[in-house]
């Protein structure tokens, strides 16, 4: 069973999307909480039921004294053992990350990955803004030093683009389901045994990753963050026996892969899994072995 870890508001919002599903173990960390036991002076909340724990966090004034003061957390991650798979989910612009590399030296025993959701850059301005490139530089670098195995970045107004039109009303639970489904999806895929695949994994270096969804029509892809400097390309491709059993479908994908590795000049491999669904779906994972500015994020 992986584990995901959500800090934060928004954090906790897309923890709470992946525990619809079975195969993860949620944590949550956010200021108010609902906890139920006390225990040396630290509130959290040990029930195990849906398969979710809860830390409330001290409220602080600033991110440093969310750093400073993060109470130990040993006893609330007991459970996590020597190669768990942990995604951490945070975002930038909240005080409560500052707190997020006291935690993760907590857990740095397990196989750390990290979910980062930049916030809009049009919708956040002064002390939240710094607070947001100091997270999403920081953690960047950690990633490619070694300190986590992946950290997959994710940007609203491009994840938004992916969906298309969206309601103010319920806006970020549509956004978060988007990004928690086609994560769950390519983790479903890479725990099934698959009808075929060429699959090579990025070089040891190439740490920083988006993931998007391709119209299987067209080809069109919609990262959910504009990543630059791409190495290596993933195609997940879910399409019914009918379509397995063209003997058209397979030849015909083989000249796409291999137009697009020219195209794009970059590494391209692909998995193809049947599904009972009559329409085809098709995730994309993309990889860089370079830090991410926000240049790009600009144009969106």
């Amino acid at each position: 069973m992986d584990v995901v870890i959500g800090l934060g508001e928004a954090g906790c919002k897309i923890a709470d999307q992946f525990a619809k599903y079975p195969q993860y173990k949620i944590y949550k960390i956010d200021v108010g909480l609902e906890s139920l036991n006390d225990l040396d002076g630290l509130v959290y909340d040990e029930v195990q039921e849906d398969n979710v724990k809860t830390f409330s966090m001290p409220i602080e004034l600033s991110s440093e004294d969310y750093e400073k003061n993060c109470p130990p957390m040993k006893d609330f991650f007991t459970e996590l053992k020597a190669g768990d798979n942990v995604l951490f989910v945070m975002a930038g612009g909240g005080k409560i990350a500052g707190a997020s590399l006291r935690i993760l030296e907590t857990i740095k025993h397990c196989n750390l990955s990290i979910l980062y959701l930049k916030p809009d850059l049009q919708l956040i301005g002064g002390k939240k803004y710094i607070l947001d490139r100091i997270s999403y530089y920081v953690m960047q670098e950690y990633a490619r030093s070694g300190m986590f195995n992946r950290m997959y970045l994710t940007y609203n107004p491009s994840v938004e683009n992916a969906i298309g039109d969206v309601a103010v009303k319920g806006y970020f639970d549509e956004l978060n389901n988007m990004v928690v489904s086609t994560h769950h999806m390519i983790n479903v895929f890479d725990n099934t045994e698959s009808v075929f695949e060429n699959k090579s994994e990025p070089e040891e270096h190439v740490r920083i990753t988006t993931y998007g969804i391709v119209n299987p029509e067209t080809g069109e892809e919609r990262l959910f963050f504009p990543l630059e400097n791409i190495t290596d390309k993933t195609y997940y491709i879910a399409v019914n026996k009918e379509v397995l059993e063209d003997k058209k479908f397979f030849k015909e994908l083989k000249e796409n892969m291999k137009k697009k590795a020219e195209q794009q000049g970059v590494g391209i491999s692909y998995v193809i899994n049947e599904t009972e669904y009559e329409d085809s779906y098709v995730y994309v994972v993309a990889h860089s072995d370079e830090p991410q500015g926000e240049e790009a994020l600009k144009k969106i």
